[in-house]
């Protein structure tokens, strides 16, 4: 589905992975990874851009959306609705349940 193959590896190495830890995702094997949404939004809104393949690279894919204490519908819409023309909306939920995120 969308040129992701079945037996695809994944990595969720948190919410700021730039370029440099590419070269040690690689030697994991990992194919795609979660980078969350740092550094193009600010962590307060919990929006962020939609992944684009092809454009974005494969082991930094972003979330447009981090929902947190105050995230309304109206901001899960707006996040999802950015899956389109070939963009991909990722929504990156915390640990359920752990108190820190209700």
């Amino acid at each position: 589905m969308h040129g992701i193959p079945g037996t695809t590896t994944f990595a969720w190495p948190g919410n700021a992975i730039t370029r440099q830890g590419l070269p040690r995702l690689q030697a994991y094997g990992f194919q795609f990874a979660r980078r969350g949404g740092l550094p193009e939004y600010a962590r307060e809104t919990g929006l962020g851009p939609a992944y684009e393949p092809g454009r974005d690279h494969p082991l930094l894919i972003p979330s447009a959306a981090i929902p947190r204490p105050g995230f309304t519908l109206a901001m899960f819409v707006s996040a999802v609705s950015k899956a389109k023309d070939g963009r991909i909306a990722v929504l990156q939920f915390h640990g359920v349940p752990e108190g820190e995120h209700a």
